[in-house]
């Protein structure tokens, strides 16, 4: 089979990430094909400046193709921080791994090849820079000419290159360059302006003479970070289930465009070419898996689900007992933040499916009724569930045997209320009924996941900004409303019109997720032990908890008799497994295959 495509996406030198499965026309890989990836990320130069985002460029892309069903011992990644030698970036490294994996591939295998880092034109030449390279010395670069002349002879049918080398100096401000090197603009030229090999797709991050863009919020090159929502789905236009070369480019190039134009006052205009006929940029890169970010699907039970798509975001808060009062909180005497700290990055590396709400008592019951052989928690002991009791003015909030789920004082509950006095055992054995209904894996958030979901890509303390008053209008919490009800209550005075919990999506403005209820109503069990001093040692990527046993579970987001301070975004809170309550729920997520 003749080479179908060789793709080259500059100004990331990265690689696309999910190919698996391609789904590809008629000249698309057979069935059975290897697939085979090098990735090369440079921040740190013995001879050039030092880059910021590079290697987590090249670690995303990483991710992403391991999740897309790459094996673990085809993809090398060669960056500053590998431990051993032979995955540090050095030419010698860099060219023998090249080497080596376009020689193993075969007919119907595809290869990537990915490389963000400095690159320079010396001559007429192109070059990518290792970290022992010298941009002034042609014998210690990596030459582009001859990695192309060993795409042409390499008899894989699919071959992907994806290059960001116009890279400078990283300076204040999120620019990549302040003022591009005659090295870089030329690099710049020769990229849109030289002759491509056959079969090649060049897909650059900006146009010569223009700055490639980083943004600490994302962090990654601004092209990067929408390279990745793209091949995460949102790309996705057609409804053919897959991510094409044309549409990776459209979505790409016009959010760039728009994101350093209005966070930077700049120009930085992505642009493509290819030397094949118009066909080869309906090429699907890549399938879907769940559906574009944001779309909302419907199990068998009625249950909805949006698909979320990976990210990375900063995860905890800064903020002492002190400082949220000065800001307006009413906080308590004792409340203690401290395990909201240290802030710290972290990456969420596969897509999932979350529930677009809280699980419904009407969805609890059917588990109960259906497919529930045991107790529940509130049954084993013989001491009930927590409820209200409108004829006990002293104490209102009690435990009681016969208070259940379905009955627990709620004057108008209806089946279409969180369910509510369930125990993590219980929300787990609700997980593992529906995975045995749907055939799929369905769970408990992880932590992590739970806040990533719950911000949105949002840095404030609640998805819809900072201030306690607002939360409000898009959550049912303990407010104004309550304390008519409640006088002893701690409230904001802004009130949602609820006092107990309201139905699932009561609050028309979902979060930009397409969540409802993140914030208040019930509080919701995630995965995790619970350990208040986790943060400091929590790993970057995909974090679930401390490894061994603790005596608590995570719980999160609030509930309707909360005040704002324990609704927002970072909190966390913690209760043992069998704890039941009025307030405390859940929602699930679904993997993705």
């Amino acid at each position: 089979m003749p080479t179908r495509v060789a793709m080259i996406l500059g100004g990331c030198f990265l690689a696309v990430a999910g190919l698996a499965g391609f789904g590809l026309a008629a000249e698309a890989p057979k069935s059975g094909g290897q697939k085979w990836a090098v990735l090369v990320g440079v921040d740190d130069y013995a001879n050039a400046g030092k880059l910021r985002y590079c290697g987590a460029d090249q670690r995303a892309l990483r991710d992403r193709l391991l999740a897309a069903g790459f094996p673990a011992e085809q993809v090398v990644l060669l960056e500053d921080g590998a431990k051993e030698s032979r995955y540090r970036p050095s030419r010698q490294n860099i060219e023998r791994q090249i080497e080596q994996v376009l020689g193993f591939a075969e007919e119907n295998d595809v290869v990537v090849l990915g490389f963000s880092g400095h690159g320079t034109q010396i001559g007429r030449q192109s070059y990518l820079v290792p970290n022992d390279g010298d941009p002034t010395d042609a014998s210690s670069l990596v030459a582009l000419d001859e990695v192309y002349d060993q795409l042409q002879a390499c008899a894989a049918s699919v071959k992907l290159v994806f290059v960001d080398a116009c890279r400078n100096d990283t300076v204040p401000g999120g620019r990549r360059s302040a003022d591009p090197s005659e090295g870089a603009r030329a690099l710049a030229r020769s990229l849109q302006e030289a002759k491509l090999p056959e079969g090649v797709v060049l897909f650059n991050s900006c146009a010569p003479g223009e700055i490639s863009w980083e943004d600490e919020s994302f962090g990654h090159g601004v092209f990067m970070h929408y390279v990745l929502e793209g091949l995460d789905g949102d790309a996705e236009t057609s409804g053919d289930g897959a991510v094409s070369i044309n549409e990776l480019r459209t979505y790409t190039a016009l959010r760039t465009k728009k994101h350093v134009a209005k966070q930077f006052n700049g120009s930085q205009r992505p642009f493509l070419r290819a030397d094949a006929d118009g066909d080869l940029l309906d090429f699907a890169l890549l399938p879907v898996t769940g559906g574009r970010a944001g779309q909302v699907v419907e199990n068998s039970i009625g249950m909805k689900l949006v698909r979320i798509k990976a990210g990375q975001f900063a995860m905890g808060s800064k903020e002492t007992a002190e400082q949220l009062r000065a800001a307006g909180f009413d906080v308590p005497d004792g409340y203690d933040p401290s395990d909201e700290q240290p802030v710290h990055l972290v990456r969420i590396t596969k897509p999932f499916l979350m529930g677009q709400t809280e699980v419904t008592l009407g969805q609890f019951l059917k588990f109960y009724h259906d497919g529930f052989k045991g107790k529940l928690d509130s049954e084993k002991d013989g001491k009930g569930a927590w409820g209200y009791d409108p004829d006990n003015a002293d104490t209102p909030f009690g435990q009681e045997p016969h208070y259940h789920p379905w009955d627990w004082g709620h004057p108008s509950q209806t089946r279409e209320h969180p369910v509510v006095n369930v125990s993590w055992n219980d929300a787990v054995a609700y997980c593992a009924w529906l995975s045995r209904k749907e055939g799929k894996k369905y769970r408990l958030p992880t932590e992590a996941e739970w806040e990533y979901a719950c911000r949105a890509g949002t840095t404030t303390r609640f998805w819809n900004g900072d201030d306690p008053e607002d939360l409000a209008t898009i959550g049912n919490v303990a407010d104004g409303t309550a304390k008519e009800k409640f006088p002893w209550w701690t409230t904001a005075r802004s009130r949602d019109g609820h006092i107990f919990t309201a139905a699932v999506g009561s609050f028309d403005r979902p979060n930009p997720f397409g969540l409802h209820d993140m914030h208040g109503n019930v509080f919701e069990w995630c995965s995790d032990w619970y350990d208040k001093d986790y943060y400091a040692e929590s790993p970057e990527v995909d974090p679930k908890g401390p490894a061994s046993a603790g005596s608590f579970r995570v719980v999160r987001g609030g509930s309707w008799g909360d005040s704002p301070v324990n609704c927002r975004s970072a909190n966390r809170y913690n209760d043992t497994p069998t704890y039941r309550y009025d307030n405390i729920g859940f929602r699930v997520v679904c993997e993705l295959e």
